[in-house]
This record gives structure tokens, C-alpha cells and sequence, in this order.
């Protein structure tokens, strides 16, 4: 199987880059990226605003990458 160079970003293109900076190392570590996505759910809960009792939606958060690196 061959892979044209570049295709890759084709199919699945970087949406976003970022850097850190890390303390120094004393021992075994890892970075763990995680990825969550928000969203509004079908449950309510009471609120009260004024003189108005309202139902808000309730913001829910699903995980939906994560991806862990040896850094040592």
C-alpha cells in the first residue's frame, strides 16, 4: 500500500495547534490531551428570575478525544 505524502492532511486536516511549556522532570510522566464537546441536553431544571419561574436546559459535556504521551 502506498501513501501519497500530504494525503493525510487531506483526509483529516489539523483544526488546531498549540504549545506548552513543562516543568522540569523528576520522574516517570505523561501528557494527557482531552478533547470535551458541550452540548444541551433534554433535561431542565428550575429557575428562578424575578418574579418568573423558568425551566433551563441543562448543559451537558462529553468526552470525545484523549490521547496520552510519554514524555520520559
Amino acid at each position: 500500500m502506498t501513501i501519497v505524502p500530504g494525503i493525510l492532511e487531506l483526509i483529516d486536516p489539523t483544526l488546531w495547534t498549540g504549545s506548552v511549556t513543562l516543568p522540569a522532570l523528576t520522574g516517570p510522566s505523561r501528557l494527557a490531551v482531552r478533547e470535551f464537546e458541550r452540548y444541551y441536553s433534554d433535561r431542565t431544571v428550575p429557575e428562578q428570575r424575578g418574579n418568573q419561574r423558568l425551566q433551563r436546559r441543562v448543559v451537558e459535556e462529553r468526552l470525545v478525544y484523549a490521547e496520552f504521551f510519554a514524555l520520559n
